[in-house]
């Protein structure tokens, strides 16, 4: 029996950890995904992130993210990501009606983090969920003196990044 070499080998272990991550049977809130316009799961790697492509990828996920929010269309993006290391983690945006009926984004991260002996193959699964209250496009590129965009200027996803807020209007992190 011949041997898969070990970079193969590590290469399938990852790209299948990263589709059982973004796997659409994961979710446990009692959601009907079925109702869900969904886009991914986009892999990114941490080499193709600073790339053009990287770039573009982004720009769907912006886009696809300020579509739905903006007109309250029930959505749900998976974005794999890897350590250096190769380490997948999982982050699902859920775009949808809170309990009160204010439309949010539920992010609900999976990570994989090494094991405490970096020897072994043990890992750590650690899971974190959190809430976009709001966001708004801010513009991008040379001169942009990151300014919002008015809400109902039509953009193209590359021209802008999102700046997620929580409830109180906090940034909490400029993303994408």
């Amino acid at each position: 029996m011949r041997k898969v070499p070990r970079i193969v080998g590590l290469a399938l272990w990852h790209i299948a950890g990263a589709f059982a991550l973004a796997s659409p049977e994961t979710d446990t809130q009692g959601r009907d995904l079925a109702r869900y316009e969904t886009a991914g799961p986009y892999l990114l790697p941490d080499r193709i992130e600073i790339t053009e492509d990287g770039f573009l990828i982004r720009a769907s996920i912006r886009d696809f993210l300020w579509r739905h929010w903006n007109e309250h269309r029930l959505g749900v993006v998976t974005v794999v990501f890897f350590t250096t290391e190769g380490l997948p983690s999982r982050t699902k945006y859920f775009i949808e009606p809170s309990g009160n009926g204010k439309w949010h984004v539920m992010r609900e991260t999976l990570q994989i983090l090494p094991g405490i002996d970096p020897q072994t193959k043990e890992h750590f699964q650690e899971r974190s969920t959190s809430e976009i209250s709001s966001f708004e496009r801010i513009e991008s590129g040379p001169g942009s003196n990151f300014k919002a965009i008015p809400k109902g200027k039509s953009r193209e996803g590359t021209s802008y990044y999102l700046r997620f807020k929580d409830a109180n209007g906090k940034v909490t992190m400029d993303e994408f």
